[in-house]
């Protein structure tokens, strides 16, 4: 019997290259990209320590008025069965604790501050540069601000992009305040959302095919105000 959920998308090279990922996160950028990677079939741990609130609600997270109170990850983990996934997704109410949770070859991070982004890095790194095949490795770090969004993509194998990543972990107290009016975008979470899960795609077509014929961009913006995107 043809399985129906995943026979639109069953050809494409990275449909065969289901991985275990780490999702950190499910806010905005998170509600919505755990929702793509577990319709695709990708096995997902989601750590979170938020409950959902009107604003959350309200705002640009993927939630419903019947999911206020509730913890993020077990409402993404209920959204996600409302979409038919059946494959496995393992809901973690609690922040980050690599002694806790582990580590997967690729981690992705969805979060609204830097302290923890570089939590999460710096313990992906470790778990690079013990690998015996770090072209597996991959990390991927999603951030939104109003009508900027922003990915950033570090591959095991590419030391390069280590160091410029690195470049862009900076203090908390150095980012501007944002007026919470103008702070989170619905359309533009999905978009982050959807940037990810393409750069991911890529990232696995390359891997299985073992040559680098599509782009893993390590950064890329877009701007929805005037509608260009940029890559480097």
């Amino acid at each position: 019997m043809t399985n129906t959920k995943i026979s639109r998308f069953s050809g494409f090279d990275w449909a065969s290259e289901l991985k275990e990922i780490i999702l950190v996160g499910v806010g905005g950028i998170g509600s919505t990209c755990a929702i793509n990677l577990a319709r695709i079939g990708h096995e997902l741990v989601i750590c979170d320590d938020d409950r959902i609130d009107e604003t959350n609600v309200n705002g640009g997270q993927l939630y419903k008025f019947s999911q206020i109170g509730q913890y993020k990850v077990n409402a993404v983990l209920d959204n996600c069965r409302e979409f038919g996934c059946t494959n496995s997704i393992t809901p973690i109410p609690e922040k980050y604790n690599v002694d806790d949770h582990g580590v997967t070859d690729i981690f992705i991070t969805a979060l609204d501050n830097m302290a923890s982004r570089k939590q999460c890095y710096e313990v992906w790194k470790e778990h690079v540069n013990l690998h015996d095949n770090k072209k597996q490795c991959l990390f991927i770090d999603g951030r939104l601000s109003g009508e900027l969004a922003e990915v950033f993509v570090i591959q095991g194998d590419k030391t390069e992009q280590f160091e410029e990543y690195e470049k862009w972990l900076f203090d908390d107290s150095e980012i501007p305040d944002i007026d919470c009016t103008v702070k989170q975008t619905f359309f533009m979470s999905m978009n982050i959302a959807s940037l990810i899960t393409a750069t991911l795609c890529n990232f696995l077509t390359n891997l299985k095919l073992g040559m680098e014929i599509r782009e893993v961009p390590f950064h890329q913006k877009f701007y929805s105000a005037s509608l260009t995107y940029g890559t480097n």
